[in-house]
Order: structure tokens, then sequence, then C-alpha cells
């Protein structure tokens, strides 16, 4: 089993964060197998917006949606927590939150960022691709794409 962590906030940061946020999540469901998660902790959306995959739930397939567990950090702790930052969403600890709670039998997680596009070449998923690997902390480069490719 495999847990994938992502961390944001309903505020629309950057340039076309809905779209963004999309594309990605589904292309992680792409890579995923039955039983695989994808945690979205979303930190501290200012009160009375919605969290940032319910807000994109439109744009989610079927089997994103499937696969996805959003965990919902309040404007309350991230005050008790963010010690006088002025910073809206502390990542550390949203990542932190993610980890703790992903589900005891994934073997494998992968802590990556909303604006991220997986693909497969040879068509593996992650569970085809990581089988073969020994247990270690493995990173990856991250290869950046023009806006107008995605």
């Amino acid at each position: 089993m495999i847990s994938i962590v992502v961390v944001g906030r309903n505020d629309n940061h950057g340039y076309n964060l809905s779209k963004r946020v999309s594309s990605s999540l589904n292309s992680m469901a792409q890579m995923l197998s039955e039983g695989d998660e994808i945690i979205f902790v979303d930190w501290n959306t200012p009160t009375g917006y919605p969290v940032m995959p319910k807000s994109i739930q439109d744009d989610l397939l079927p089997n994103t949606k499937s696969l996805l567990r959003i965990i919902r950090v309040p404007e309350s702790i991230h005050n008790l927590v963010s010690e006088g930052s002025n910073r809206a969403l502390i990542e550390p600890m949203a990542r932190n939150v993610g980890i703790r709670r992903a589900s005891p039998d994934a073997k494998w997680i992968l802590s990556t960022n909303t604006d991220i596009l997986f693909a497969s070449p040879s068509g593996k998923n992650f569970q085809e691709i990581f089988q073969n690997l020994e247990d270690a902390l493995w990173m990856s480069y991250r290869f950046e794409i023009p806006e107008f490719v995605w």
C-alpha cells in the first residue's frame, strides 16, 4: 500500500490554483492501485470556505475521489502551533499531520506537492515501480514543465 501526502489550503494562492491541484491529484490517482490513498491536509483554509478538494470536486475523476482522504486543520489549531508566524500554512507541520495519519498498512509514503504531475512512460503504477525497491529513503528530481504544456 502507498500513501501520498499533500498539503494545501483553499486560498487561491498563485495562478490557476484549482486547475493545478485537480490536475495533480488526478495524475496521482492514475498511478495508484486499489487500497492506496491520497491524504490531502487542508491547513487553515479560511473559515466559511470549503476545503480545497471539495471546492474542486467537479474536476476530480471518480477514481481520485475514491482514493482521497481529507484532513482539515482549522485556524484554531494553526494559531496554537504557528508560534507567531505570519505564514498561513506551516508546511512541515501539515506534512507531519498527514504522515501520522497515513494508513498503518502503507509500506510507502510519498510526500509531494499539489502542483506535481505524475506520468509513467512504461505504463506501470507506483506499486509496480516500487515493489522491488529496498526499504530506504528515496528522493527524486523535480522537472519543471512549461505552463502551456499542462
